[in-house]
């Protein structure tokens, strides 16, 4: 934050500096404490953007997709985000983190992309407006899995004994009509490492997709575990890869479901049950 101050590598430590601000007496040097919060968003999947225009301007023309409910039902296509805003006189910001065709999960100024542009009949809808404790738990756990995603996901790699993932692989189509990105699943882990619960509807995570992630943070897991009984130095920033923070990665992928054909949610005990992948759990995220 100033000239004689620490470096700060992850997000974690850059955003903590600035919640609890910077005094430097001997050089002058001062930042003054900043507002954190982060939520999760949604809005209506509007990408079109049309408009008209006559002499009194510019006219939007709502033109949001539409989605099969399973239930002979046609819903508004929720796109789902997570906004990070700073506020204070020094450096303050509001950023979109959302899944594109171009990353999985990527941050955005707010306002400046059709995902997170809001009219005035499409606003961003906040659902859950994080406690601080769960802020903090945000910034540790977003960098892991957007680096996550972005193995998982890639289409080039190949990850243990499981090819790439095919890049039209999504929901299923005879079910929605269209495809869902499979990247929508990372938000969802976060929701259910947060909550223990996911909120967010649809979610697209069928098996292949389920294996790579289950199979790359265990191995993650058991590689810290050898640099720790090796005793091997880490490079700056690596310590936020910490084991535990695996460890509740694999416990929140096992309570995401898979709202496509059904291959890669988690089993449930009847059609109705409430349980991870039950019909009950579906219409509740609804």
């Amino acid at each position: 934050l100033a000239e004689t101050g620490p470096l700060l590598y992850s997000l974690w430590d850059f955003i903590d500096a600035m919640q609890h601000g910077l005094v430097d007496r001997t050089r002058g040097s001062y930042v003054p404490k900043h507002a954190l919060e982060v939520a999760f968003v949604r809005s209506a999947a509007d990408h079109l953007l049309l408009c008209t225009q006559d002499d009194k301007g510019f006219v939007h023309l709502p033109a949001p997709l539409t989605v099969s409910t399973g239930l002979s039902l046609e819903a508004l296509w929720p796109l789902h985000g997570l906004t990070l805003r700073l506020e204070g006189q020094t450096f303050p910001f509001s950023l979109h983190l959302a899944a594109t065709n171009q990353r999985p999960w990527q941050f955005r100024g707010m306002g400046l992309h059709a995902i997170s542009y809001q009219t005035p009949w499409n606003p961003l809808e906040y659902g859950d407006v994080l406690w601080a404790s769960e802020a903090q738990d945000t910034l540790l756990l977003v960098p892991l899995l957007m680096i996550l995603s972005d193995l998982v996901l890639d289409p080039n790699l190949a990850l243990g004994p499981f090819e790439p993932l095919h890049r039209d692989l999504g929901l299923d189509a005879a079910i929605l009509g269209r495809r869902l990105p499979v990247e929508s699943a990372s938000l969802a882990v976060l929701q259910a490492a947060l909550f223990n619960d996911v909120k967010m509807w649809p979610v697209a995570l069928p098996a292949p997709a389920r294996a790579r992630f289950d199979f790359t943070l265990r191995y993650l897991k058991l590689a810290c575990q050898k640099v720790e009984e090796q005793s091997a130095s880490r490079l700056p920033g690596a310590e936020a890869l910490r084991p535990e923070l695996l460890t509740r990665c694999l416990e929140a992928l096992e309570k995401v479901a898979d709202d496509g054909d059904g291959s890669g949610g988690t089993p449930a005990r009847g059609v109705l049950d409430t349980a991870c992948g039950g019909f009950a759990d579906r219409v509740k995220r609804m």
